[in-house]
């Protein structure tokens, strides 16, 4: 009588075995890539991140502070109508009714893909909806609070070169739920 030899003892069994591992290892490093765990913007391994985006302007550093502030421009409740954001400046901005809608741009820069943070400093009354859309207007992410005045912070891996939207709005639209914010496209 043959001895029976296990699946795991055969080629194919062996073939699937290492399938599985590499498929678990590829799905933790995606898993810790995306919670920040891992940087692959350190690349010399000092624990500094290196901002991916090229820098446009050769003499400006970018650090944690914000380079300055400026003011929605009304309307802008359209994408035609759109306030341009710079990348790290605070956008003073105002909700005026419930059913309020402001619409802004950024454009990321040249080189690698980039991650920023889309926050909004809510100083007013309504509960926060933020939606992030590309250049066509697909919903790239959105991102809501329930309670009203609370802060969204949205983080968003950003491709070189790319022109993106910012939707904001009271979630429910309820008359009365208005106030000012500040929203801001910094460099992670």
């Amino acid at each position: 009588m043959a001895k029976k030899h296990s699946f795991w003892s055969t080629i194919p069994g062996m073939l699937t075995g290492i399938a599985a591992i590499i498929s678990a290892v590829g799905g933790l490093l995606v898993v810790l890539y995306q919670i920040g765990f891992i940087n692959i913007n350190d690349k010399d391994g000092d624990g500094e991140t290196k901002p991916a985006v090229a820098q446009e302007n050769s003499e400006s550093q970018r650090t944690d502070t914000l380079i300055g502030q400026t003011e929605e421009k009304e309307p802008n409740e359209h994408f035609s109508e759109a306030t341009f954001i710079s990348v790290d400046t605070k956008v003073n901005a105002y909700l005026t009714e419930g059913n309020d809608i402001d619409v802004f741009t950024f454009e990321t820069g040249q080189g690698y893909r980039n991650v920023f943070e889309i926050i909004l400093n809510n100083q007013g009354s309504f509960a926060p909806d933020i939606m992030i859309l590309d250049k066509t207007k697909n919903r790239i992410e959105n991102k809501y609070s329930i309670t009203p005045g609370s802060d969204v912070i949205i983080p968003l891996s950003a491709q070189p070169s790319a022109k993106y939207f910012v939707k904001v709005k009271d979630l429910d639209g309820f008359t009365g739920r208005l106030g000012n914010y500040q929203l801001t496209v910094k460099t992670k």
